[in-house]
């Protein structure tokens, strides 16, 4: 049976929650293409690897006992794109990473699974933290990513709803450059 807590104090707002469940976690970086609506133009998939002895571990880049794994590579495109469609109903993001648990691949990539985050702010492509992945290929993903980046930005050229070549956002424009 599920239960969630709430905080009563107003000063201290918080929720908890069960922990989700499933063995495997997965960080899931997507950028979206910048040539095929819905499609995407960046997928990679590492797996989050935890040598602590916490029956319940919280993984992230300050936890110690947390490391990551890039696997994309065991993935076909065909399962690359099965995966890409579980996860993009989920909302039109340019940029995201999704961290997921699943009890395997083959559970993975049937949607049996929990998302555990959404990180739309910076979500950085966990494959840059990677053991197995060389500093040279890093470098050159870093810049690719970047690139790919600057094409979807120019792809997309809406601000806030606006077009570039609104009249409001051309104003507003104007007037902090002084033209």
């Amino acid at each position: 049976m599920r239960k969630d807590y709430y905080s009563s104090n107003p000063k201290y707002p918080l929720l908890v929650q069960e922990s989700a469940q499933g063995v495997i976690e997965f960080e899931v970086f997507v950028l979206a293409s910048s040539s095929s609506q819905g499609a995407y133009g960046y997928l990679s998939i590492t797996q989050v690897v935890n040598a602590g002895q916490n029956t319940i571990p919280v993984n992230g880049i300050h936890n110690p006992h947390t490391s990551y794994v890039e696997i994309t590579e065991q993935f076909s495109t065909t399962e690359l794109q099965q995966l890409w469609s579980l996860l993009k109903p989920i909302g039109e993001f340019n940029i995201s990473r999704f961290g997921i648990k699943s009890n395997s691949k083959a559970h993975l990539l049937k949607g049996i699974f929990n998302i555990i985050e959404i990180n739309l702010l910076l979500p950085m492509p966990m494959v840059l933290l990677s053991s197995n992945t060389s500093l040279k290929a890093k470098m050159g993903l870093a810049i690719n990513l970047t690139w790919k980046m600057a094409l979807l930005t120019k792809a997309k050229p809406q601000v806030n709803g606006l077009a570039s070549n609104s009249p409001l956002l051309s104003t507003s424009i104007s007037k902090q450059t002084g033209r």
